[in-house]
């Protein structure tokens, strides 16, 4: 039986963890592209102060956070979310 690298086994781990996160199925095989703060306000044209308030208030939901560092991380879909919250 031929054995799986170290290497391979986390790259099939890590795509279980994206795929299970994203809720999509195994086919739809994108790298997640994870954005900061400064990149979602770009994206939703407003300040990053407006999104701390809205997170704050409950009319945003709150992000996922970075496990080393602490900062909000927003996928594509995430921001997309938020556009359809704003009506944009």
């Amino acid at each position: 039986m031929p054995t799986i690298d170290k290497a391979c086994q986390y790259r099939v781990y890590l795509l279980i963890i994206m795929v299970n996160y994203q809720g999509e199925n195994l086919l739809s095989l994108k790298p997640l592209k994870i954005y900061r703060i400064s990149d979602a306000v770009k994206f939703l044209g407003v300040s990053k102060r407006t999104v701390f308030r809205y997170e704050k208030s409950g009319v945003f939901p709150q992000p996922r956070r970075n496990g080393v560092n602490g900062w909000r991380e927003y996928t594509e879909s995430d921001i997309e979310k938020l556009k359809k919250i704003m009506g944009r």
